[in-house]
């Protein structure tokens, strides 16, 4: 991203995004880079450890994948529940997500927790009871269903990236290092996350990703 200011670039900023996984490496050799991100392989063990506080440890968790740039939330769930079977599906057709997920919870009955990487909790939400499954359900991410799903008491939390967080700080680092010379994150990511959204907070962010700021 180019810094312009009266027609003149002022310099480069490397934007890697949320899903880059070497941003702190990027960020030193790259010169000065703003990276508000959450760490998926992080989110993933953190989410684990709020299992475990609930005393819900999953023993077969499935994790839907979808996009390669997701891998590394898969590979985090396999790295605390050596027992979690990843399941590849079409991310872009939610029927066939709540049909895949449908037959391996109709073959498996010993399934007791599904983890989602995204919007694929909401067709997971279908495919439960369609497969007379009681498996219980976390995800990655949040939007509106997905909240009131928590509130609902439907899907037992969602770890949260908080990308509203992660654009808001990007703008706001550019602006503080042109306006008064700041370098925030010492040359590494800031974090914005994992946050954890379950029936604790659920009441006071339902509100906000309901306005789409959450």
């Amino acid at each position: 991203m180019a810094l312009i200011e009266n027609g003149t670039t002022l310099g480069t900023v490397l934007d890697t995004g949320s899903w880059c996984p070497a941003a702190g490496e990027l960020s030193a050799t790259a010169g000065r880079c703003a990276h508000a991100a959450r760490r998926p392989a992080l989110a993933t063990l953190d989410g684990e450890v709020l299992v475990v506080e609930h005393g819900l440890y999953p023993s077969t968790p499935i994790s839907l994948r979808g996009p390669v740039a997701l891998e590394a939330r898969c590979a985090g769930v396999k790295s605390a529940v050596p027992g979690t079977e990843n399941i590849q599906v079409n991310g872009a057709d939610d029927s066939a997500v709540t049909s895949t997920l449908q037959a391996k919870l109709s073959q498996d009955k010993s399934i007791d927790w599904i983890v989602t990487l995204g919007a694929q909790a909401l067709d997971s939400l279908k495919a439960i009871p369609a497969a007379g499954s009681s498996a219980k359900l976390i995800t990655f991410d949040l939007n509106a269903d997905a909240a009131q799903a928590i509130k609902d008491g439907k899907i037992e939390f969602s770890i949260d990236q908080q990308p509203y967080v992660q654009g808001f700080m990007a703008v706001s680092s550019l602006y503080l290092y042109l306006k008064n010379g700041n370098d925030i994150g010492g040359g590494k990511a800031v974090l914005t996350g994992p946050s954890f959204v379950d029936k604790n907070n659920i009441d006071t962010i339902l509100p906000f990703a309901k306005s789409n700021t959450r």
